[in-house]
């Protein structure tokens, strides 16, 4: 059935259609060549809101033509009557060749920021993204000042959790270094301890000294959009691999006190689910940090029944990755142990998985061996 424009009833207009076409097959006497599906704009319009921007950013989709597909601040409908080239005409700055090669990146499918000035309004930070697989894409809209705000916020929010993380880094090392001092055991675990402060204290700088640099560039930089997303982004996966030695930290320095406690769901059955968990997952982030693309993985798990009616399940992880020499499989289990080679180049870890997996093996009555 096909509809004139004119003829398209008032809710039909309140609806988008859309369809994917794929390889025509049969069911019994009927050929399918694709699927058509159909959604309400208002409730994609309540999905473009930007909520990060408390309400003040908007989105809209317009196609290869500048035409507002979607768009939460549409004034005239859906269809040419606006167009989102013709907006930029008409209440911005920008010439038309500017113009001209904002349309050539969209057409090529390019994602990419433009800061734009607005007559008699705010200027804007605009973001252009292809949708995939079609000649649509997505125009999200925030005013600089907003943007400028959010950006000093995280800044801000970012020097507070550096404060925090420090000051839980002094305590951890003044309850280690007491610890060390009022310990009355040999002097082999003295300078095991000394050790690991000495290295936790290097592991913990380089993070630290990254984020404070990358903190220093978003302030040099807060008026260049480009930048400090690239700043954000590295800042936020230095500040998670940061808190994640922190936490390797806490957990070995509590099962080294013998403070970790295990959950037993079952009565005839040792091990606590969350720390076996835990354990696979470090020994299988290895072998996928140390396998490359064309290796294997295997993982293989079966039970062996004692004579004392004692049943052991035994979990075997076997890689085709780069491997470790002798020499390093005598030290796998110590704190910060790490091997360098070829292969991991550019990987990162605490050096604490292996250590902290041993322990939690022996806690549950259990082995952990290469």
């Amino acid at each position: 059935m096909r509809y004139d424009s004119w003829e398209i009833p008032e809710a039909a207009r309140e609806n988008l259609v859309y369809g994917v076409r794929y390889s025509p097959f049969k069911a019994g006497n009927i050929e399918f060549i694709g699927i058509v599906g159909i959604s309400q704009i208002d409730m994609i319009e309540k999905r473009l809101k930007v909520d990060s921007f408390g309400g003040r950013g908007y989105v809209g989709i317009i196609d290869i033509d500048g035409n507002y597909v979607v768009s939460r601040e549409r004034s005239a409908g859906i269809g040419k009557a606006d167009n989102y080239f013709d907006q930029l005409r008409i209440n911005t700055a920008l010439s038309e060749n500017e113009i001209n090669d904002i349309i050539n990146r969209l057409t090529q499918g390019e994602a990419f920021i433009e800061h734009i000035d607005y007559n008699n309004q705010v200027d804007q930070v605009v973001s252009f993204i292809n949708m995939p697989e079609t000649t649509w894409s997505i125009v999200l809209t925030v005013p600089q000042d907003v943007f400028s705000e959010q950006t000093q916020q995280f800044v801000v929010m970012t020097g507070i959790m550096l404060g925090v993380v420090v000051v839980v880094l002094c305590l951890m090392m003044l309850v280690i270094i007491r610890i060390s001092v009022v310990s009355r055991t040999a002097k082999a675990e003295a300078k095991s301890r000394g050790d690991f402060l000495s290295s936790m204290s290097h592991e913990i700088r380089t993070p630290l000294n990254g984020i404070i640099g990358l903190n220093h560039l978003m302030q040099e930089n807060n008026q260049n959009p480009e930048k400090l997303e690239e700043y954000l982004t590295k800042s936020d996966s230095t500040a998670k691999y940061l808190l994640s030695l922190v936490n390797d930290i806490l957990d070995m320095s509590k099962l080294q006190a013998g403070k970790i406690e295990t959950e037993i769901l079952w009565s005839d059955i040792i091990g606590d689910e969350t720390r076996i968990e835990q354990i696979l997952m470090n020994i299988l982030g290895n072998a996928v940090k140390f396998t490359q693309k064309d290796g294997s993985i295997t993982m293989r798990v079966f039970q062996v029944r004692e004579e004392s009616s004692r049943v052991i399940t035994v979990y075997e992880i076997e890689d085709t990755g780069c491997g470790m020499s002798e020499e390093f499989q005598k030290i796998i289990f110590d704190s910060f142990s790490q091997e360098h080679n070829n292969v991991s180049r550019g990987t990162h870890g605490t050096g604490l998985g292996m250590a902290i997996s041993f322990l939690l093996a022996k806690q549950m009555d259990g082995t952990l061996s290469v």
